[in-house]
């Protein structure tokens, strides 16, 4: 085999390498986007009901300056 066609033969590997890669990552982040989503949400909405259910449940108060 010829060194052109070899060359030739390592790009499209490359590009085909490539492009998996780059299906395979967006999946992955596409699954852990979709799953962080919802839980920040469940986390926000257990938080308002944990502000209004407990009455100190963050420390501290009004405080004003002098």
């Amino acid at each position: 085999m010829s060194q052109p066609v070899k060359v030739g033969l390592a790009v499209i590997a490359a590009v085909i390498g490539l492009v998996i890669v780059y299906k395979v990552v967006t999946a992955i982040v596409g699954t852990l986007i979709g799953l962080i989503i919802p839980l920040a949400i469940l986390g926000g909405i257990g938080l308002v009901v944990y502000g209004l259910v407990s009455r100190n449940s963050l420390p501290g108060g009004r405080r004003f300056l002098p």
